[in-house]
Protein backbone atom coordinates (compact mmCIF):
# COMPACT_ATOMS: atom_id res chain seq x y z
CA UNK A 1 0.00 0.00 0.00
CA UNK A 2 1.47 3.47 -0.57
CA UNK A 3 1.63 6.31 1.18
CA UNK A 4 -1.26 8.78 0.97
CA UNK A 5 -0.07 12.37 -1.15
CA UNK A 6 -0.94 15.68 1.05
CA UNK A 7 -0.67 18.69 -0.88
CA UNK A 8 0.75 21.43 0.56
CA UNK A 9 -0.59 25.00 -0.75
CA UNK A 10 1.57 27.52 1.10
CA UNK A 11 3.67 30.13 -0.23
CA UNK A 12 6.06 30.63 2.59
CA UNK A 13 8.93 28.66 2.25
CA UNK A 14 9.60 28.24 5.50
CA UNK A 15 6.17 27.27 7.00
CA UNK A 16 5.64 24.84 3.85
CA UNK A 17 9.36 23.25 4.57
CA UNK A 18 8.02 22.32 8.32
CA UNK A 19 4.59 20.70 7.42
CA UNK A 20 6.44 18.95 4.74
CA UNK A 21 9.54 17.64 7.04
CA UNK A 22 7.01 16.97 9.65
CA UNK A 23 4.62 15.04 7.14
CA UNK A 24 7.32 13.43 5.75
CA UNK A 25 8.48 12.04 8.36
CA UNK A 26 5.28 9.93 9.13
CA UNK A 27 5.68 7.96 6.29
CA UNK A 28 3.63 10.89 4.01
CA UNK A 29 4.67 11.59 0.45
CA UNK A 30 3.92 15.25 -0.14
CA UNK A 31 3.61 17.91 -2.68
CA UNK A 32 4.07 21.82 -2.35
CA UNK A 33 2.50 24.41 -4.34
CA UNK A 34 2.88 28.13 -3.88
CA UNK A 35 -0.01 29.13 -6.13
CA UNK A 36 -3.79 28.73 -4.88
CA UNK A 37 -4.52 28.56 -8.89
CA UNK A 38 -2.31 25.96 -9.58
CA UNK A 39 -4.72 23.39 -7.04
CA UNK A 40 -7.11 22.01 -9.63
CA UNK A 41 -4.64 21.52 -12.68
CA UNK A 42 -2.35 19.56 -10.16
CA UNK A 43 -5.06 17.38 -8.81
CA UNK A 44 -6.86 16.64 -12.26
CA UNK A 45 -3.38 15.79 -12.61
CA UNK A 46 -1.65 13.73 -9.86
CA UNK A 47 -4.79 13.47 -7.45
CA UNK A 48 -4.38 13.48 -3.45
CA UNK A 49 -5.40 12.11 -0.61
CA UNK A 50 -5.70 15.51 1.68
CA UNK A 51 -4.99 19.18 0.95
CA UNK A 52 -3.32 21.43 3.70
CA UNK A 53 -3.32 25.54 2.99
Amino acid sequence: MSSPLILIVEDEMKIAEVIRDYLNRFGFKTSWLTQGDTVIPFVYEFGISFAVK
